[in-house]
């Protein structure tokens, strides 16, 4: 959930991947009859192809598809803390906090103390991230129709109660420690993919950096 109670799964994971080599995959997988499409591909196919597709419009900016959901998160409610983020986009804070950091590096966001609790930080978009967030408002908003493009409100709720009942049963599914060693797993691939993709722009600027020099 997001701050405000709103679901706010993201689909966001590490943007170092082979766009071209995945489409056969993704458009064999849903090529299938319906009958015959194994469920859990299906869910990694459409969580793939999410990515994709903000990855793709994030480029522009310089930003990754994680990077892309942080500025909206951050400017559909300002004031969201680092944890608040976290939780609504699925990730572990120390990730998040990151990321919050290389944006503040690029003047796109500030963190401002909570008033009533010092301990507290807030995020809030400068005024060049509120530039740039109008923008990928509107991107956002053309992402959110094009996923449910050709459903009607009942197809839609089924979805939403299905996706919910997956989440739910495999969270029964999964055992405590055995989940958890998965999970911190899980998340150093992440970061580590995530550092990357990263680092080939970090070169690109200092080969820049060099030549101007």
């Amino acid at each position: 959930m997001g701050a405000s109670g709103r679901p706010f799964y993201t689909g966001t994971a590490p943007d170092a991947v082979d766009i071209g080599a995945s489409a056969g995959f993704l458009e064999r997988t849903v090529a299938f009859p319906p009958a015959e499409r194994y469920v859990g591909i299906l869910v990694v196919a459409a969580r793939q192809a999410m990515r994709q597709a903000i990855c793709a419009r994030a480029k522009p900016f310089r930003l990754t598809s994680q990077q892309f959901w942080s500025l909206v998160a951050v400017r559909l409610w300002p004031g969201i803390t680092l944890g608040e983020l976290a939780e609504a986009m699925l990730l572990d804070p120390p990730a998040v906090s990151r990321m919050v950091q290389q944006l503040v590096a690029r003047r796109l966001v500030e963190e401002q103390p909570d008033p009533r609790d010092r301990r507290r930080i807030r995020l809030h978009l400068t005024d060049r991230g509120e530039a740039l967030g109008e923008r990928l408002a509107a991107i956002h908003d053309e992402f959110q129709s094009a996923m449910v493009r050709g459903m009607n409100e009942g197809e839609q709720d089924a979805l939403r109660s299905g996706l919910g009942r997956i989440v739910k049963n495999l969270s029964e599914f999964r055992s405590g420690a055995a989940a958890a060693e998965c999970e911190s797993e899980s998340r150093k691939e992440e970061r580590e993919e995530t550092r990357r993709s990263v680092a080939p722009r970090r070169r690109v600027r200092a080969r820049s950096a060099g030549r101007r020099a």
